[in-house]
């Protein structure tokens, strides 16, 4: 009696362990590897939605389309840009490279706090804001 006793407390310590490991914070690398795909974000107050593809390698490109009821001019924008992509310490880091609205290289960098990444969706949000950014995965 004592043996299942203790069999079953086991069992359940086990249990409990391995359900706070699924908890922990993911390694840097980890969150890396999660991003690799297509991404989709709708930004509404913009009046845009964003397409970014992450490469193995950490290299991007985001297509950003605005809609022409938000623009001076009526007409539907497009801009591409591409660079690298970095998780350090949690934080994403966008380095650009090059934006296709200067026609010229660009070196410019953005952070923002990983808050999750699973199979179906990235949350973050900008340093210096709680609002969270929530990017849905349309491919892999």
């Amino acid at each position: 009696m004592k043996a299942s006793i203790s069999a079953v407390f086991l069992s359940l310590l086990v249990s409990g362990l391995a359900c706070f490991a699924d908890d922990a914070p993911s390694s840097d690398s980890t969150i890396q590897q999660r991003l690799v795909g297509t991404w989709f974000y709708n930004i509404r107050e913009l009046g845009s939605s964003s397409t970014t593809t992450i490469g193995t390698n950490g290299d991007f490109v985001e297509v950003n389309v605005t809609d022409p009821n938000f623009l001076k001019s009526g007409e539907s924008r497009t801009n591409r840009l591409e660079g690298t992509v970095e998780i350090k310490d949690g934080l994403t880091i966008f380095t650009f490279k090059r934006v296709s609205f200067t026609n010229q290289p660009v070196h410019v960098m953005f952070t923002n706090v990983v808050i999750r990444v699973t199979d179906h969706e990235w949350v973050c949000h900008d340093l210096g804001k709680s609002d969270p950014i929530i990017l849905k995965r349309v491919a892999r």
